[in-house]
């Protein structure tokens, strides 16, 4: 996969596994831990190097199932981990490193950021006056 990365290919790849995948969507690296129908990345979105998107989870002798659904527009920093259940808004960021938790779904147009992934800003905002960004 590595030799794919960047590449439309590896959009089509995942499709293949049973990803739903929109288009002009951008992977950076071969985020997906899960490739599978519990996945789906709408049109426009990119994940950065080192994105997991994670459809299962075993926590106290117990296997969890979920959706991940990352919706259009929206920006995946590097090393990002989403567990099951989570959505991820229409045109939000996530910074890097974030750990997104299972069930938990985010507004449009926000910044997330830490471990536990909260908002910190409005990407409206953002966009306008860059320092924003910056001190986050």
């Amino acid at each position: 996969l590595q030799m794919w990365t960047g590449s439309p290919v590896l959009c089509v790849f995942y499709r293949l596994m049973g990803v739903e995948i929109g288009d002009s969507v951008h992977l950076a690296g071969a985020p997906l831990t899960d490739p599978s129908k519990r996945i789906r990345i709408e049109s426009g979105s990119t994940l950065d190097d080192g994105c997991h998107l994670v459809g299962h989870s075993l926590t106290h002798e117990s296997l969890e199932f979920g959706h991940v659904d990352v919706q259009e527009g929206a920006v995946l920093g590097a090393a990002v981990m989403a567990l099951p259940g989570s959505v991820v808004g229409p045109s939000s960021y996530v910074q890097t490193r974030s750990l997104i938790l299972p069930q938990q779904s985010t507004q449009g147009k926000c910044i997330l950021s830490g471990l536990p992934a909260t908002d910190v800003g409005d990407r409206c905002r953002a966009d306008a006056n860059t320092d924003v960004v910056q001190g986050v």
